[in-house]
Formats: structure tokens, sequence, C-alpha cells
């Protein structure tokens, strides 16, 4: 959140940056955990050669964010073998 803050708003060396005002994103954090915070995890993105090191950290991080009160959504994203 901090560094989203940091980069929010025009960049007059960027011609794709935004030209709306950068958003205060650490005022906007829930302090009280992530209910109500739906957060979508691309069924593609667990799949052959995925490191079992980092699908335990990314398994950890979903219980933590589970935890706090963040609904998990198994989502598909169909053409990520394209990407």
């Amino acid at each position: 959140a901090l560094a989203l803050s940091v980069m929010a708003g025009r960049d007059p060396l960027d011609s794709t940056s935004s030209d709306l005002p950068g958003v205060e994103r650490l005022a906007s954090l829930r302090p009280t955990g992530l209910k109500g915070l739906r957060i979508g995890l691309p069924s593609e993105y667990f799949g052959e050669g995925l490191e079992p090191g980092v699908r335990s950290i990314l398994e950890e991080a979903l219980r933590v964010f589970a935890d706090q009160g963040a609904e998990i959504q198994e989502v598909s994203l169909p053409h990520t073998r394209y990407a």
C-alpha cells in the first residue's frame, strides 16, 4: 500500500500514467482485518512447474488472508498458457 501510494498519480515522464490524482492507499486499509475482501486465485497458477517451496509459501499466505476474513475464490484464466 505504501509503494502504491507513492507510485499513484501522474508521472510527467510516462505517457501511460493516469491524470487522476494519487490515492492515499494506507488510509483505506482495514484495521480490523480483511473481512469483505475477495481474492481470486487462478487455478492455472498452481499447475505443473510450481516449485514446492513456492506452493507452500502461497498456501500459507492464503491461510493468513483467510484467517483475517478474506474470501479466497478459485477462478480460471484459461488463456494463461498463451501469456
